[in-house]
């Protein structure tokens, strides 16, 4: 659809588009709907690189750290609060979007990162897609929903030049008194 940063198409169901020759058979149950999101830097960092541009990034604003977002919670699947009701503070009419995050890390000039508990990502907007600083060259596989279906997106790490965290408002929930069967080393 996107190459080289121009749109070249647009996702079509099999019914003819005035101006569009081809079709991109993305129909689904409720309209026309990717399957596979695939995006890819050309001119990506190594994952150490860019953590070295996050680095002197931080330092060039004078902050003794940078922050590493790993893994954001799906609004989809939230149990215990509903963030994305909760109208934030911005333009007049307009609901700010809220992502809890599930994993994410300060990470200091000397290498080390120190676990950040109970924040959440503001203004999490398609616009803020034009401050990208630097994207990483090995992508990362998503599933997540969209709409009735689940997409899978194949995207590299990306480094923002501004994304606002927030602690959330409201009864944080408690974490579970036993770790996931998953992280347990069998000995």
């Amino acid at each position: 659809l996107v190459e080289n940063g121009i749109l070249k198409t647009l996702l079509t169901s099999r019914n003819p588009v005035r101006g569009i020759l081809k079709s991109t058979g993305n129909y689904r149950i409720s309209g026309v709907l990717p399957s596979n999101l695939m995006v890819s830097a050309q001119n990506g960092f190594a994952s150490p690189e860019l953590k070295d541009e996050l680095l002197k990034l931080a330092k060039q604003r004078g902050k003794e750290y940078g922050i590493v977002v790993r893994r954001i919670g799906n609004p989809i699947l939230r149990i215990s609060r509903d963030i994305t009701s909760a109208a934030l503070i911005g333009a007049p009419g307009q609901e700010a979007r809220v992502e809890s995050v599930i994993l994410a890390f300060k990470v200091f000039p000397d290498g080390h990162e120190e676990l950040i508990r109970n924040v959440e990502l503001t203004d999490m907007s398609i616009s803020l897609f034009k401050e990208i600083v630097a994207a990483s060259k090995e992508p990362t596989v998503y599933n997540a929903p969209f709409r009735t279906q689940v997409v899978s997106f194949v995207v590299p790490s990306m480094l923002f030049e501004d994304i606002s965290l927030k602690k959330p408002s409201g009864e944080i929930p408690k974490p579970p008194l036993i770790k996931h069967p998953f992280f347990y080393k069998q000995k």
